[in-house]
């Protein structure tokens, strides 16, 4: 099947009038085009017939369509142009990638998706993922108003897409939600896709007294803990508001959420002042739609605990919450996430309470339903088959003892050589 408008090599066939459509849409665009198949039964949606794609460089040279895009089709906040060109001018600025941000139009000229990928270039190969790493806890296209491609299409679709990209070694799509907020993710299904990790949420009640009742026993312990803390001074909860107040309860956040990691073992992930960066510029952009909100307890003049959340179509999502070790007694994080939950109910633009990515124990206190996030990870040239035979191997051998035995000895043996070299 021919998916491709033209018989010239894959991904190299440019549309002649690729810049008289967009002069048509009032938006012309200095980069080239490539047109997918006409033929009836080239798709399933007749949209995808005769469609452009095209790969912006930069973030930044996609702003216009990226935003337009936003504006009216299917995302998360960390699809919003603002959270992506903030990552990668802050926390993804010094990462060895090149952007390769996907718009596919119809023949019409409507935007039917924007992807926002890049190629990471390492030791093993050159890897295409989504951008924003770790920091972005829901991946998936930016769909257009009334576009959604069945598996037969996404499949075609994300061929054509590969095609028309720079070669790399591998695919490595990450926490990917099947469906989002009834939307399904296209991309999610791909073959060799599998289920990874979860999120967590809670769709709220019209009133916190229904919240309560799903859990009495529960809410009643934390009234009373709140009844203990309250003797240790006035317990207040606020959404930071002015910028200062905004940034200084993002820093406490984040260099508590630091100190936590490091207390228990585990390795910072917020140690880098770029990672800080993200967050504090984040906490002072206003975004098209939606934005951050921090909230945080405060104990007389203390600050306790501190949520890093964002507020975006219906959804309040707790990016990073801590608290100050010297007030864990007290349960104070558990404290603000009641006081949380209790505002978001009293807003009329919140219904779901989204914990987002990770199995944290805690979050089962608060969530009603679970969010299953799906992965591809795949080899896409001989390079990349050849580790992942390897790290499939490896995996292999770490379950049989003789031979990880046999490998640790011949790793010894390779190192003891190459010193005599």
């Amino acid at each position: 099947m021919q998916i491709f408008g033209h018989t010239a090599k894959a991904g190299a066939a440019l549309i002649p009038d690729a810049d008289d459509r967009d002069l048509k849409n009032g938006r012309r665009s200095a980069f080239p085009a490539v047109q997918l198949a006409r033929a009836p039964d080239a798709w399933s949606d007749p949209a995808l017939a005769g469609a452009a794609v095209t790969v912006f460089p930069s973030v930044d040279a996609a702003e216009s369509v990226w935003r337009e895009t936003a504006a009216t089709g299917a995302c998360t906040v960390f699809q919003c142009f603002e959270w992506l060109a903030t990552w990668r001018r802050t926390a993804g600025a010094s990462e060895p990638l090149s952007d390769q941000i996907v718009h596919v139009s119809s023949e019409a000229g409507q935007t039917l998706m924007l992807l926002p990928l890049a190629i990471r270039r390492n030791a093993y190969g050159r890897s295409l993922e989504f951008l924003g790493g770790d920091l972005t806890d829901y991946n998936m296209p930016i769909l257009g108003a009334g576009f959604s491609p069945g598996p037969r299409d996404a499949e075609r679709l994300w061929a054509a897409i590969l095609d028309v990209l720079p070669p790399v070694d591998f695919v490595r799509l990450r926490r990917m939600p099947l469906v989002f907020d009834g939307i399904a993710n296209p991309f999610a299904g791909l073959a060799g896709s599998r289920h990874a990790i979860d999120a967590y949420g809670a769709n709220l009640p019209p009133t916190f007294k229904d919240f309560t009742t799903r859990s009495p026993s529960f809410f009643n312990k934390n009234g009373q803990r709140r009844r203990r803390l309250a003797k240790e001074g006035a317990v207040r909860f606020a959404v930071a508001q002015d910028p200062a107040e905004r940034v200084a309860l993002t820093r406490f956040v984040i260099e508590q959420k630091s100190q936590w990691q490091r207390d228990t073992g585990q390795m910072d992930t917020f140690a880098a002042p770029e990672r800080l960066a993200f967050y504090t510029t984040l906490a002072g952009l206003p975004f098209e739609e939606g934005g951050v909100v921090p909230v945080g307890l405060w104990v007389g003049s203390e600050l306790v605990a501190g949520i890093w959340g964002t507020v975006f179509r219906g959804r309040f999502a707790v990016i990073v919450a801590a608290y100050h070790q010297d007030w864990a007694k007290f349960s104070v994080a558990r404290l603000l996430m009641e006081s949380a939950v209790e505002m978001c109910i009293a807003r009329d633009d919140v219904e779901i309470f989204d914990l987002t990515v990770g199995d944290e124990g805690y979050k089962t206190d608060w969530s009603d339903h679970s969010l299953p996030l799906h992965e591809v990870i795949a080899p896409h040239s001989l390079r990349g088959r050849m580790f992942m035979a390897y790290w499939h191997l490896r995996g292999w051998a770490k379950t049989v003892p003789w031979l990880r035995d046999a490998v640790r000895s011949g790793m010894r043996l390779a190192q003891r050589v190459s010193k005599r070299d």
